[in-house]
């Protein structure tokens, strides 16, 4: 599943493929979900078939998509494997950062942070989750950083300061839980 189109991707006797598919399992969900571009959530012209071209703006869109699911998974995996909840309590705090939605995975709405305002407040809600996990590597000092106002908006450089300080103490804390590298969020 991890960005692939192959309509079998998921190889259950490796450590990603036994994660995906107890991920499926938790959720309920009859089968792992797999991703066809012709019916992408993204923009309201989704490609005909894939014998004609294909615009470059719909794979890149489709490729988000695979990214964020595989982001929210990670995220999903840590706190499961950390507090040992019910996957509902997961869901219901990972609701900040994935826009309200109870169920992300069942049903992907696309997370454009394409204002600095957007930005800044997704960051400090993602903090919040990841405040209580365990890490052999010291949270950086900014970490906690509080996102100045400007009258323009949240001043730049606070906001670049605090993904860095998260994207850092995400990827160790994650990896140290997961076993694996994490996956991080793009944007657009």
């Amino acid at each position: 599943m991890r960005g692939s189109f192959d309509p079998a991707p998921i190889n259950p006797e490796s450590e990603a493929g036994k994660s995906r598919l107890r991920f499926t399992a938790y959720l309920g969900l009859p089968e792992p979900p797999t991703y066809d571009i012709n019916s992408t959530t993204f923009g309201p012209n989704p490609p005909s078939h894939l014998d004609r071209t294909v615009d470059s703006r719909t794979v890149q869109a489709v490729l988000r998509e695979v990214n964020q699911l595989n982001f929210f998974h990670d995220v999903f995996e840590v706190e499961l494997k950390r507090t040992w909840d019910l996957p509902s309590a997961i869901m219901e705090r990972l609701g900040p950062i994935t826009r309200g939605r109870q169920n992300y995975f069942a049903e992907p709405n696309p997370m454009a942070l394409t204002k600095l305002e957007e930005r800044a407040s997704w960051l400090v809600a993602f903090r919040e989750i990841l405040t209580p996990w365990p890490c052999s590597v010291q949270k950086p000092a900014t970490f906690d950083l509080v996102v100045r106002n400007t009258d323009r908006g949240p001043n730049v450089q606070d906001v670049i300061a605090l993904e860095l300080a998260l994207a850092r103490f995400y990827c160790h804390a994650a990896a140290e839980i997961l076993g694996r590298r994490p996956t991080i969020p793009l944007y657009k």
